[in-house]
């Protein structure tokens, strides 16, 4: 969704990212420019920008008024995962070869990389973009510093890789996904784990709060979402 709500992006495998309004479920831009499947997709925090991430190893960002690429990241392997920081001043990129890049969104500069051990599966900021969340194919999710690329925290208690990471509004909770069929609750501050939540039959392949941070939202390849408590 798009801050204010009004309008949806979308990737899919066809390569092409869709903008579409809420309210009437119209699609009103098409944008093309990518040469394989869109993996993800993230609007700005103003809401003017979207930044579509593939599997042609780049990362674009796109003028919604217009449809007009701005800027494209060119990466050393398949990007899977892009957030912007919620400031709107920097992009977070995972890729398939165990590395995050943080990008100048302005003019598109590398301004550093952070590690995993196994292909990145999502990237994530703190609402107070001082903090980044990253999930892997290591099993691990990882919150690293912003400004001094220092790690943090790491969370490990899944049996499989982790597929999806998600930091609460607050800030003070983290919900990962895994291969491992579950989905786990965090402390953000001192990455003690909360709670499993156990009831899917497959892998979780995607998490979300709800704005409130009373729910979490969770979808899986068994063919069900869940929404918990």
């Amino acid at each position: 969704f798009s801050p204010d709500g009004k309008r949806i992006a979308t990737g899919g495998y066809d390569g092409v990212a869709k903008i579409w309004n809420t309210e009437t479920g119209k699609e009103t831009n098409a944008l093309k420019g990518h040469k394989g499947s869109i993996t993800a997709v993230s609007f700005s925090p103003d809401g003017k920008i979207i930044a579509s991430s593939s599997t042609d190893r780049t990362t674009i960002t796109w003028d919604i008024s217009t449809g007009s690429q701005k800027i494209r990241l060119a990466d050393s392997d398949m990007v899977f995962s892009v957030a912007f920081s919620p400031d709107g001043n920097r992009i977070a990129t995972g890729n398939r070869s165990n590395t995050v890049k943080i990008w100048d969104a302005d003019n598109g500069r590398e301004i550093f990389m952070l590690g995993h051990e196994d292909g990145i599966t999502s990237v994530a900021f703190s609402p107070d973009s001082k903090r980044i969340l990253t999930g892997s194919w290591d099993k691990t999710a990882k919150i690293w510093d912003a400004d001094t690329r220092r790690e943090i925290i790491t969370l490990k208690e899944h049996a499989s890789g982790v597929t999806a990471a998600a930091f609460s509004q607050d800030g003070n909770r983290i919900v990962t996904g895994s291969r491992d069929n579950t989905a786990k609750i965090w402390d953000a501050d001192t990455g003690r784990e909360v709670i499993t939540l156990r009831g899917h039959s497959d892998y979780v392949t995607c998490v979300a709060f709800s704005p409130d941070g009373n729910r979490i939202a969770t979808g899986s390849d068994d063919g069900t979402a869940k929404v918990w408590d």
